[in-house]
């Protein structure tokens, strides 16, 4: 406990104490695992990292876990071996297998493209040179100048097999849920692999590490927790297994409160679909507390640093018996996120837009699907706008929106008064049938006269359509009324009623034009915002003999207005005179030659 506690580099860099207080934090680790209700359906191990899968698959006891990695690490001291070499190397095993001159072997075959080659320092070093001469990754693994998984290693055989059979006098069977990484799977029914004996363990030293073998084993979609004092594998891991798996660690070297960091990466195992059970890691309660217990509710506070949607029961609910969602609209203050509607004035009157009614409905559809508005494709047929709702300068308007369960019907009401009627529900966020259609039947062509914002809008304020600067999203339309540009504000309701707008403009000459039908409406805000990307305008086209108009990613189909009356109390009299005034100047006929006459 002390080596672990009170770690330095210096104690640490002994290949006794390395394989002492790596073993114990595994033991540690598993131990705290099971605690909280999590066992491995497998086990995999690195070296001496199989004897951290005995004590994960139940074969060893914590003393002899701990026993065998003393042993392992007293023998190796022990022997009298010449120096050798460990290299990480960035080619594969079979290429190592064709280039390794002798005396060097592959020791651990780590991934597809990484092998630790191991043997005498001076081959190995001879070795590298060539490597990197030929542009080949390589990296040194220090660890005590020892060739390990190398026939080097026959030499403490003996010696390691002897404690070890005192350590483990009866061995285990092991489980098929630990994967050996030092037995090529092709002898997995062998005597020597069915147990977790000393001769296991000695061959674990002196054979390869077949450990990217290993890892073959492991689902593509499996959590793979790494037990170990550092995540030295993490990379190795998710290049072998791949992307759909979960990657966690339990502890990270020089982590400033690695308990804090196992806590994470055990919430993190929960979220992952693992059922871990807390409540273990507290002490265990006993009842009744004796008298005296300080109480715990004084010491909860409310957290107000951050704002949350609040619930409330409408939203569960079922559309059978939902009563609708109240939408209050108040534009008396300029403070009101409602105010800009003050700007939609038709006929002298503050009007609540057409478009406003269909983001309510589409807001209500959201909220029945736990979903937000704007991420969510919807489809509107058979809209009949039935009355205008006029806003109040003073006081609120409240809309009450009802969507029926069969049908997909909905209906909005003031009061006790219908205002809108239709059909909603979700729409194929994949399929864009009228934008298709509309390609084919509007003709490309170039037309040089445009109209301006200026003109367009001063145009509509002729009949009666006084437009403030937020429902003014029309930049340039061509003469003809089929192409052109809108401006994107960030605003559902004055955009959507931009494209209204264009598709009203061209027929209203002379006449107050009020929507009262619409066949068929699609929104779908996630392809509008692709296509808008981080510009403000984007392109309109409305085709007039099949009544479609497409911007973005709102396709209408089948709008129809009405002529509104105009109120008269709004004509001012005026007087008019016309006068004839001839032109008798006959000097206009001096500079003329008479030869033209």
């Amino acid at each position: 406990m002390d080596l672990i506690v009170n770690a330095t580099e210096e104690n640490q860099i002994g290949i006794l104490n390395n394989y002492i207080t790596v073993v114990a934090i595994q033991v540690a680790l598993v131990d705290t695992l099971r605690h909280v209700g999590i066992e491995p359906n497998g086990v995999v191990g690195h070296s001496v990292g199989e004897l951290g899968c005995a004590y994960a698959d139940g074969c060893f006891t914590g003393e002899q876990v701990v026993l065998a990695a003393y042993w392992r690490g007293r023998c190796v001291l022990d022997g009298d071996f010449p120096d050798g070499s460990l290299v990480a190397v960035g080619i594969s095993w079979e290429e190592v297998e064709k280039r390794c001159p002798p005396g060097v072997v592959p020791a651990c075959h780590n991934a597809k493209d990484n092998v630790t080659i191991s043997g005498p320092a001076a081959a190995v070093g001879e070795f590298v040179a060539q490597l990197r001469a030929d542009g080949i990754f390589t990296k040194e693994v220090k660890f005590s100048n020892i060739a390990f998984h190398s026939p080097i290693m026959n030499k403490v055989g003996p010696a390691l097999h002897a404690a070890l059979e005192k350590v483990i006098p009866n061995p285990k069977p092991r489980t098929p849920r630990w994967i050996s990484t030092s037995i090529p799977e092709d002898n997995w029914q062998s005597p020597l692999a069915k147990h977790a004996s000393a001769a296991y363990f000695v061959n674990n030293l002196t054979k390869s590490v077949l450990f990217q073998e290993g890892l073959a084993h492991v689902p593509k979609n499996a959590v793979v927790i790494e037990i170990a004092p550092h995540g030295l594998l993490q990379a190795i891991l998710k290049q072998s297994i791949g992307s759909d798996a979960t990657y966690l660690t339990l502890s990270k070297k020089n982590h400033p409160n690695n308990l804090q960091f196992f806590l994470t990466n055990i919430g993190k195992l929960y979220l992952a679909g693992s059922k871990v059970t807390l409540s273990t890691l507290y002490n265990p309660l006993t009842s009744p507390v004796p008298r005296g217990t300080p109480m715990i509710a004084p010491l909860v506070r409310w957290d107000h640093s951050s704002d949350w949607n609040v619930a409330k029961y409408n939203m569960f609910l079922n559309s059978a018996s939902h009563t609708g969602t109240t939408f209050e609209i108040d534009v008396s203050s300029q403070d009101s996120k409602d105010y800009y509607l003050t700007e939609h004035t038709v006929d002298g009157r503050v009007l609540y837009p057409a478009t406003g009614y269909l983001v309510l409905a589409w807001k209500a559809l959201s909220d029945l699907h736990s979903s937000n508005f704007d991420h969510t494709a919807v489809e509107f047929e058979e809209v009949v706008f039935h009355q205008a709702t006029i806003l109040p300068s003073k006081g609120s308007v409240k809309l009450n929106v009802r969507i029926l369960e069969f049908g997909c019907e909905f209906e909005i009401s003031e009061g006790s008064t219908i205002a809108v009627t239709g059909r909603i529900k979700l729409a194929d966020a994949t399929k864009h049938e009228l934008k298709d259609l509309l390609a084919e039947t509007v003709k490309h062509e170039e037309e040089t006269i445009k109209l301006k914002t200026e003109d367009i809008y001063k145009i509509l304020r002729l009949r009666s359509y006084d437009y403030g600067p937020a429902f003014r999203g029309i930049v340039e339309a061509n003469m003809s009324g089929t192409k052109g540009v809108l401006n994107w504000k960030g605003n559902w309701v004055t955009f959507w009623y931009t494209v209204l707008q264009f598709s009203v403009a061209r027929n209203s000459i002379g006449h107050l034009l009020l929507p009262t039908k619409i066949q068929y409406l699609k929104i779908n805000p996630k392809y509008h915002l692709e296509i808008l990307g981080n510009k403000e305008h984007i392109q309109v086209t409305l085709d007039p003999v099949l009544n479609i108009c497409v911007a973005g990613g709102i396709e209408v189909s089948g709008l129809k207005a009405t002529v509104a009356q105009r109120r008269q109390d709004r004509l001012k009299p005026s007087l008019e005179e016309h006068h004839f005034i001839p032109c008798e100047d006959e000097s206009c006929f001096e500079s003329i030659s008479p030869r033209y006459i």
